[in-house]
């Protein structure tokens, strides 16, 4: 434990061995991570920077590619917290029938019979109830700076604020994004091959 507490690479570094994943640790121009096999699907963990005029701000980022079987794209994120994003980011506004979480959180998708079967399970609404500062959303990378996807492959893609060094919030993270990918192809949205993308 250094002055400013624990550091990232030791609870990072923790985390991955008790989820028996690997912790890559990064360098003067790449983040540390994780990377762990959920099934046939590989979940990354890692942070990045963006600046915007003199500042700076870091975010924790997961990524979890995953074949399509049927397209899909939804964001989810706090009602308040992400509200003014709400326009720009498309898709109609989805009721899941959970008058709290409804009250809660905004839920935009192109499918919203599919949306609601994705947060149907008790348990995904009450872990991102839990990271209400996290916004969850699919996206497909086009960046060239990005790995390249192929069409038939889409992402889950988290973001919350700053570096989290909270052995609790990685795993509930963590583990929301295996049951989010399980239930993507439990209602027939996602194939559990492995997509085979690897992340940059």
């Amino acid at each position: 434990m250094g002055i400013f507490g624990t550091s990232q690479k030791d609870v990072w570094s923790e985390f991955a061995a008790e989820i028996e994943g690997s912790f890559i640790e990064g360098g003067v121009f790449k983040a540390n991570k994780i990377e762990a096999k959920f099934e046939n699907w590989t979940i990354t963990m890692d942070t990045y920077s963006q600046s915007s005029g003199n500042a700076s701000s870091t975010y924790t980022r997961l990524r979890a590619p995953f074949k399509e079987i049927i397209p899909i794209d939804f964001k989810i994120y706090k009602s308040g917290i992400f509200s003014g994003l709400g326009k720009a980011m498309g898709g109609q506004d989805v009721l899941t029938g959970d008058s709290d979480f409804d009250k809660d959180f905004i839920v935009k998708s192109d499918d919203e019979e599919k949306i609601k079967e994705l947060l149907s399970l008790d348990k995904i609404r009450e872990l991102i109830r839990i990271e209400d500062g996290i916004r969850i959303e699919t996206r497909r990378e086009k960046s060239p700076f990005s790995a390249k996807f192929p069409k038939d492959v889409n992402q889950l893609y988290f973001i919350g604020n700053g570096v989290i060094k909270d052995k609790e919030r990685l795993t509930n993270i963590y583990f929301l994004a295996a049951l989010l990918l399980k239930q993507l192809w439990n209602i027939g949205l996602a194939s559990e091959e492995d997509p085979e993308v690897e992340l940059k």
